[in-house]
């Protein structure tokens, strides 16, 4: 086995953790992230989470939303598939880019799981904001 297949192996999927061999959209991505974000675009259906966005995504969670949303968390580039309605792309475009920035808020807490041969590692990112009153 040379070094390349090697490195190829030891991937995880920076959406739901699987093993990955390749970058999809900007990201390291297994295929079914890969084809779940980009039929996402294509038609433009962003689902609302039932759970108030608690979900853990791992292996592929069946809360679309937050799959979507740890999509557009991890760098998945919208930009990068071919809508043919110009008009429609850039709206849709408008709206993720609101979604993103959304998330990214300080009071946003962002549980990642990491399959790292077959230990899963989590990892909590808390930011916590400060509120100053006068």
């Amino acid at each position: 086995m040379n070094k390349n297949n090697l490195n190829a192996k030891l991937l995880c999927c920076e959406i739901c953790g699987k093993q990955s061999e390749s970058r999809n959209y900007n990201v390291i991505s297994c295929p079914s992230c890969k084809q779940f974000f980009r039929r996402t675009v294509l038609f433009q259906k962003v689902q609302n989470c039932k759970r108030n966005k608690k979900c853990v995504i791992i292996n592929g969670d069946k809360c679309r939303s937050c799959r979507f949303d740890k999509c557009l968390i991890e760098g998945m580039d919208p930009l990068m598939i071919k809508i043919d309605d110009i008009n429609c792309r850039n709206e849709f475009i408008e709206m993720l880019e609101k979604r993103r920035n959304k998330l990214q808020e300080p009071s946003m807490k962002i549980i990642i799981f990491k399959k790292i041969k077959n230990l899963i590692v989590l990892k909590i990112i808390k930011i916590s904001t400060n509120i100053i009153s006068p």
